[in-house]
């Protein structure tokens, strides 16, 4: 099964549903053209045909819904808050920057993985009132600039780079969340470089 955002709606005369994912978007109606009244045994006729027809256009396709691509380099606030389908998003490495708020609202919001050359978290909390987030990766060797006394990141973890984990609990716009960070190692990074 693959990931899509869907919406149905029904009548007395007609049935429809439409879907999509990055790529596709995909609609079925049931009715009759005289707006006569529909038996029930078609009531999910509709939502098969659906189904059944994005799964078979998907089969042999890569479903990467959520990842930002490469070529994105920044991020604006608030660009993904109040989506209440985002799940999981994976960040291209080469996002440099990511705005407040932007992440903000975002109720079935479970694991973010941010750059690993995110350099600067500007605004406000970026994860405010996601309360079923669990897991962010924070894959930056050197911790990104950021500083709000206000945020709350006491209801999931921060996933660092194990050799950093020191420099992200010592730094002034981190300290504060020395308590949320997991040492982690993430095996696609450069070696730290001590500048």
């Amino acid at each position: 099964t693959n990931k899509y955002a869907i919406k149905s709606g029904t009548t007395n005369t007609d049935m429809w549903i439409i879907g999509y994912n990055k790529d596709v978007v995909l609609g079925v109606w049931t009715g009759y053209d005289d707006n006569s009244m529909l038996s029930n045994d078609v009531s999910n006729f509709h939502k098969e045909v659906w189904i059944e027809t994005m799964e078979n256009y998907l089969d042999d396709k890569e479903t990467n819904w959520y990842n930002i691509p490469d070529n994105i380099t920044s991020i604006a606030s608030l660009a993904f808050a109040n989506n209440y389908e985002l799940q999981e998003l994976y960040m291209g490495d080469n996002v440099r920057t990511i705005g407040g708020g932007c992440f903000a609202r975002c109720p079935q919001l479970k694991s973010v993985q941010l750059s690993a050359s995110l350099k600067e978290i500007k605004g406000s909390d970026p994860f405010d009132l996601c309360e079923n987030l669990q897991k962010v990766y924070l894959r930056s060797l050197v911790p990104p600039l950021y500083c709000d006394e206000y945020d709350n990141f006491t209801n999931f973890k921060l996933f660092v780079p194990q050799q950093s984990i020191e420099f992200y609990k010592n730094n002034i716009g981190w300290s504060q969340h020395r308590d949320c960070f997991v040492g982690y190692d993430y095996n696609d990074l450069p070696t730290f470089d001590y500048y």
